[in-house]
C-alpha cells in the first residue's frame, strides 16, 4: 500500500474546466478498463488509457511536468487515481467531478 506523505485534499475539475485546462496542455487520464475507454472516450488528442487495474504499475510512466486530469465513469475510480498519483510525488493532478457521464450531460465531445 502507498501512503502519502502530504494531506493535501484531492483537487476535483468541472468538466467545462477540465476542457479548458486539456486544450491548454492538460493530459486527460482514463482509468476505465479498455473495453470501457473503446466503447466511449472523451474526445480529445490529449486522452490517455491507463486501466485502473494497471495503474499502480503504470502510473510512475506519466509526464511529472504537465498537469494530469483523472477520469472514468463516474468519478470514484479516478478518485482512487488521484490520491495514487498524489502519493508518487505528482502534484499537478485533478479528478473529474462525475466522470465521463457528466462530461457527456454538459455535451462535451466524445468518441
Amino acid at each position: 500500500m502507498i501512503e502519502s506523505h502530504s494531506m493535501n485534499p484531492i483537487q476535483q475539475i468541472h468538466p467545462r474546466e477540465a476542457y479548458e485546462h486539456i486544450t491548454k496542455g492538460a493530459l486527460l487520464v482514463d482509468v476505465r478498463e479498455r473495453d470501457e475507454f473503446e466503447y466511449e472516450k472523451c474526445d480529445v488528442e490529449s486522452i490517455l488509457n491507463i486501466p485502473m487495474s494497471q495503474f499502480q504499475t503504470l502510473a510512475q510512466t506519466l509526464p511529472k511536468d504537465k498537469e494530469l486530469i483523472t477520469v472514468c465513469q463516474s468519478g470514484g475510480r479516478s478518485f482512487v487515481a488521484t490520491q495514487l498519483l498524489q502519493a508518487f510525488g505528482f502534484e499537478n493532478v485533478s479528478n473529474l467531478v462525475g466522470g465521463i457521464s457528466s462530461w457527456k450531460n454538459e455535451g462535451l465531445p466524445v468518441k
